[in-house]
């Protein structure tokens, strides 16, 4: 029976990491990693080689294998298309779809044709851009009056709040009540 190492338990954890809770799996991957990184690298010359030219037979085959992919998932996408296409070929010569689809469409270019000239002739369209243009416009002065006003009235209460706070402060100071009797006036 084999025993687990540290190392080894944190392998299985990490690819189980989603069942057993990603915390205790995530915890046990860092520490695995960690532990990988102190190991020493090999100081043999061959094994260097053979590391690094095993990395890049790894990278040049992950780089085939998706230019491969790439070309099989269009080759197959244009399959399908073709596959559509003969269907559809074959329910339009039984029903005269397309033919349909055309005078659809002529006669929806000519309802907008008619359209276009009886709104030229009736100058409805723009009478109404007009009408929505000026109610826009009316709407937007208002609000622009509102939203003025409400400033003002802002300034106003923080210009008495400072009067009022400086009358306060020189009647507590010794500097004369007068000017906190006519903020009261004021209030009244």
């Amino acid at each position: 029976m084999r025993r687990y190492s540290r190392n080894d338990v944190g392998n299985v954890h990490c690819s189980k990491s989603l069942v057993t809770g990603s915390p205790v799996g995530e915890c046990l991957r860092i520490r695995n990693f960690q532990n990988y990184q102190h190991q020493k690298q090999p100081q043999n010359i061959l094994s260097k080689i053979i590391i690094s030219l095993g990395r890049k037979c790894a990278k040049s085959y992950l780089h085939v294998y998706d230019a491969v992919y790439g070309i099989w998932f269009m080759y197959k996408t244009g399959q399908l298309s073709y596959d559509y296409y003969k269907q559809y070929s074959k329910l339009d010569e039984r029903f005269g779809i397309q033919e349909k689809m055309d005078a659809w469409n002529a006669r929806f270019v000519q309802g907008k044709k008619n359209f276009d000239e009886w709104e030229r002739q009736h100058e409805i369209g723009r009478r109404v851009l007009a009408g929505f243009r000026t109610a826009w416009l009316v709407e937007e002065k208002r609000r622009k009056q509102t939203r003025y006003r409400i400033v003002q009235y802002a300034d106003n209460v923080r210009k008495w709040c400072r009067r009022f706070v400086r009358a306060v402060w020189d009647a507590i100071t010794g500097g004369g009540s007068s000017s906190l009797r006519e903020v009261l006036k004021g209030i009244r």
